[in-house]
């Protein structure tokens, strides 16, 4: 079974009357529209389109933010200001999508750890769901360790007409997995008709819209948190040949504000284990053999890290 979705902008009112009855009642279930971009550009009609698909009995509803190369902190703001702004209800929607739109521009290559920083504050800051439009051909396997769900982008020949007829199917090779992850969503179009609307983008998920709501509900199995983030990115923690523990970080995202994010989690870590090392160390007198101590202890540690995540 497949679910059927219709991400919008500003653009789109310019090619028709956006009505979302007529697209829920040829099939649409869910449907984002883009808000912000950067630091300071808005999309004016975001809330009046919202209401909306509201109104036309849409669950799964939500915003997406264009991320560009700029300040994160200064983006997520200008985000959650203009949500505040245009949407205010947003933060008690049982089902609201944030969807990250990282892409890179022939004037803004946009990295992956950009777009991975700017999820991450995002975040910090909401308990809704989450999840990074970033296509397998623009980043590849660059998105190896990505705590929120991806949002591939493939259009193939990308065919006028009805967007119903224009799925490629649930088994097609768009939806194959890239960065270690399986897309949950598609957008397999760009040129489809939905509803009375014209060249709009298409979506696809595959599940049910009991499965769709399940799955996007707040706070529900797929939203990502601070720990989670953290155990995606450590490599490990292990011990050096005389028994003294340490945690060896990969830093694959390299922004400032991620590392301030992640900072005092892992130094609280590191202080656990030199103290740990401590208590370790003075078994060492009663003749206990440290490093098949320091052994057992990074194997408990890795499987509750593990049966955490």
């Amino acid at each position: 079974m497949t679910v059927y979705g219709w991400d919008a902008s500003d653009y789109d009112w310019m090619r028709g009357t956006m009505n979302y009855r007529a697209a829920r009642d040829d099939g649409i279930e869910f449907a984002t529209h883009k808000i912000t971009e950067g630091t300071n550009i808005i999309h004016d009609n975001a809330g009046v389109t919202l209401t909306r698909m509201h109104d036309a009995g849409i669950k799964v509803i939500g915003t997406y933010h264009v991320v560009r190369t700029a300040n994160v902190q200064a983006q997520v703001a200008h985000y959650l200001w203009q949500l505040d702004t245009q949407a205010p209800g947003w933060r008690d929607h049982p089902n609201w999508i944030h969807q990250i739109d990282l892409e890179r521009w022939e004037y803004d290559y946009v990295t992956p750890e950009t777009g991975l920083s700017f999820a991450t504050a995002l975040a910090e800051n909401t308990d809704q769901f989450i999840t990074m439009y970033a296509s397998k051909g623009q980043y590849g396997e660059s998105l190896t360790g990505c705590p929120f769900p991806l949002w591939n982008a493939n259009y193939g020949a990308n065919p006028a007409g009805w967007y119903f007829s224009n799925y490629p199917g649930d088994s097609s090779s768009r939806w194959n997995a890239y960065s270690g992850l399986t897309p949950m969503f598609l957008q397999y179009g760009s040129r489809n008709t939905i509803g009375t609307q014209s060249v709009c983008d298409a979506n696809a998920y595959r599940g049910s819209i009991e499965e769709l709501i399940a799955a996007t509900t707040r706070g529900g199995s797929l939203m990502a948190t601070t720990d989670q983030i953290i155990q995606k990115w450590a490599q490990g923690i292990s011990h050096t040949a005389d028994g003294t523990l340490i945690c060896a970080v990969e830093w694959r995202v390299r922004d400032e504000e991620w590392q301030k994010a992640v900072d005092a989690r892992l130094e609280a870590l590191s202080l656990a284990l030199a103290s740990l090392h401590a208590k370790v160390d003075t078994l060492a007198t009663g003749g206990v053999e440290v490093s098949a101590v320091a052994d057992a202890i990074v194997a408990e540690v890795a499987q509750r890290l593990g049966s955490n995540g």
